[in-house]
């Protein structure tokens, strides 16, 4: 039975991120299944508000 290749995602949250400053919230690399490149990318979070709910 021959192995399917898999590919590779990892990510770091960033420590130096403060409350309401512009920085991202993980960055990382992935890599897609049968591929040696890896590419960055970079995560953002977002807490969502319920505009119905907040007044």
């Amino acid at each position: 039975m021959d192995k399917q290749p898999t590919g590779n995602f990892v990510a770091f949250i960033n420590r130096d991120k403060q409350p309401g400053d512009k920085r991202p919230m993980f960055q990382g690399r992935l890599a897609q299944p049968g591929q040696e490149s890896e590419h960055p990318f970079t995560l953002w979070a977002h807490e969502f508000t319920d505009s119905k709910r907040v007044k």
